[in-house]
């Protein structure tokens, strides 16, 4: 862990260790009163962001969206996070950990959470960082995550409803997302479990597990960081072949199992090979 400041994220390890990748747990965080995740800070950083890259949507939406069609406001992420009190928006802004000075923070983090990791912080791959703003009363609908997600909430009340596919449906909902589908989910989760958040607490979400999220009647703000491992990866790119490939052609695929059997990892295999050849080529245009 970092000893260049205070410690920002904090846990049972032993709890953690024991649920890392398997189902939901609660953390603590000090970002409560950090200043750049203060609304003028975020707007800022929604100023300096690619306007492709933030992703945003009117909040007033059901549990479930499986297409993941939803209207927005025409502003830019700036005006709209200045405007979140009032506007009824949902904002995300991606990439702190490679924005300064964020970027020094979310390292802090997660050399922080890497005593969770078999393999520690070399076992930590494809890093993911986003903040979460709402407007009161937004819903973020049932959706999975390809990362192991630590959400750390911030400012105002937010609950996060975790469950489990209806059985039957799991293998080709995740096919379909790893494919390039939504990640949106077409069903709303079963056997829930709501987490309700206060400000300075956190939750950690496995990878493909659905949840969605409910803001209260305040504005929220919420850190959400993750990262993949070697096996979460294979993992991924065998539901790329089995939606990309078996599917397309009609047929009903072998369901990727929670341990990697031999032809999970050797459909991953093929979709490296896959992608490493199209990189190739667009190198070669």
């Amino acid at each position: 862990m970092s000893t260049t400041t205070s410690t920002i994220v904090s846990y049972d390890l032993e709890e953690g260790r024991r649920a890392f990748g398997r189902k939901t747990f609660r953390l603590k965080h000090a970002l409560v009163d950090h200043p750049l995740f203060g609304l003028d800070a975020l707007a800022d950083l929604a100023d300096q962001l690619p306007v492709d890259a933030v992703e945003h949507n009117l909040g007033s939406v059901g549990a479930v969206v499986p297409g993941g069609e939803v209207p927005k406001l025409d502003l830019s992420p700036g005006e709209i996070v200045r405007g979140i009190e009032t506007n009824g928006c949902w904002v995300v802004l991606p990439f702190l950990h490679k924005t300064p000075p964020w970027d020094a923070v979310l390292a802090q983090i997660f050399d922080e959470i890497a005593a969770l990791v078999p393999g520690g912080r070399p076992a930590m791959e494809a890093l993911h960082s986003a903040v979460f703003l709402a407007a009161p009363g937004s819903t973020t609908p049932s959706h999975v995550d390809m990362e192991f997600g630590f959400l750390l909430h911030i400012r105002g009340n937010k609950r996060l409803s975790i469950g489990r596919f209806p059985d039957g449906s799991e293998q080709e909902e995740l096919d379909r997302c790893y494919s390039g589908g939504h990640r949106n989910t077409s069903v709303l989760p079963v056997d829930v479990e709501h987490v309700d958040l206060e400000p300075s607490q956190g939750a950690h979400v496995p990878p493909n597990v659905p949840h969605w999220v409910t803001s209260g009647q305040a504005v929220t703000v919420s850190l959400s960081v993750g990262f993949q491992t070697q096996e979460s990866v294979a993992r991924k790119r065998a539901h790329m072949f089995n939606g990309s490939v078996v599917r397309r052609v009609g047929l009903t695929p072998r369901p990727v199992g929670p341990a990697l059997a031999a032809r999970d990892r050797a459909k991953a295999s093929v979709v490296q090979a896959i992608a490493g050849l199209v990189r190739v080529g667009r190198r070669n245009r």
